[in-house]
């Protein structure tokens, strides 16, 4: 009996070790005019701007849904107001494809840095409370919702270098995006100094965050681990991620064009 109470423990440790949780997007916001997408308001106005975000975002959960490593999934909401406006409108999207693959939570207040480590500590500590042994037993990674190229197997593919490779998987992985930030960071223990004293938008965050990594003494996945992936915060980046999806996949193409009219508008701005 005390064998087979043994064999089934290393069993369910195997399991645990082998999870992740993901959080995407750590800043989500209900797609509504006025509320969402601000830079790009100021260029095309909120409505169109509301409708770029929720093309967005709606892609970023699909794309998450499609991930193959992963076991839980979580959207935190900016204002706890929407939580269940959110959980509606997650629910509904792609003809119901998504309804009960995330938890929709409302975010923690604070700065930005502030949000994000939160966010990535309560769920090392929610991992920690179920039991797990000999550390913190899941990885998390939390991603924007801006980065239209963001896929199913990038999403793998930082789960991989979490998780893959024994004592040679790294502790951290981030996802570079072009202007300088990040689409992407996973962890597999809570590391709080990566959010203290970052010079947030701004093109050295990527490159800070980093440095902190590296000075926490963290095992850092190379940089080019994860592609560099483009934002799209306002009217130009748009247009230059547009150009980039034109030479792309045709697949890649014909899925990730947001909004026709709003693409064109954007090319001939440039």
């Amino acid at each position: 009996m005390c064998q087979a109470r043994r064999i089934l423990h290393s069993l369910r440790q195997a399991a645990r070790a082998r999870r992740l949780t993901w959080l995407p997007p750590p800043f989500g916001r209900l797609p509504a005019a006025g509320r969402c997408k601000s830079r790009l308001a100021a260029s095309v106005g909120g409505d169109a701007a509301a409708g770029l975000y929720a093309r967005l975002l709606e892609r970023t959960l699909a794309a998450g849904a499609r991930a193959g490593r992963f076991t839980r999934r979580v959207v935190a909401v900016a204002d706890a107001g929407d939580v269940a406006r959110m959980r509606v409108w997650v629910a509904a999207l792609r003809g119901g494809a998504l309804r009960g693959r995330y938890e929709v939570v409302a975010q923690r207040q604070g700065a930005l840095g502030e949000r994000l480590e939160s966010a990535l500590a309560d769920e090392f500590k929610r991992a920690h409370e179920e039991g797990e042994e000999g550390g913190y037993g899941r990885c998390a990674v939390v991603v924007g919702s801006d980065a239209p190229g963001l896929s199913a197997a990038v999403l793998d593919a930082a789960a991989g270098r979490l998780l893959d490779g024994g004592e040679q998987a790294a502790e951290a992985v981030l996802g570079p995006a072009a202007d300088g930030g990040y689409y992407l960071l996973g962890l597999t223990r809570p590391v709080p100094e990566a959010f203290d004293g970052v010079p947030w938008s701004t093109a050295e965050v990527a490159a800070v965050t980093r440095r902190k990594l590296e000075a926490a003494g963290a095992r850092l996945a190379e940089a080019s681990a994860l592609p560099t992936l483009r934002d799209v915060d306002d009217w130009r980046s748009l247009g230059e991620w547009a150009r980039e999806a034109r030479a792309g996949e045709p697949e890649d193409v014909s899925d990730a064009l947001l909004d026709v009219l709003l693409v064109r508008q954007a090319e001939a701005d440039l």
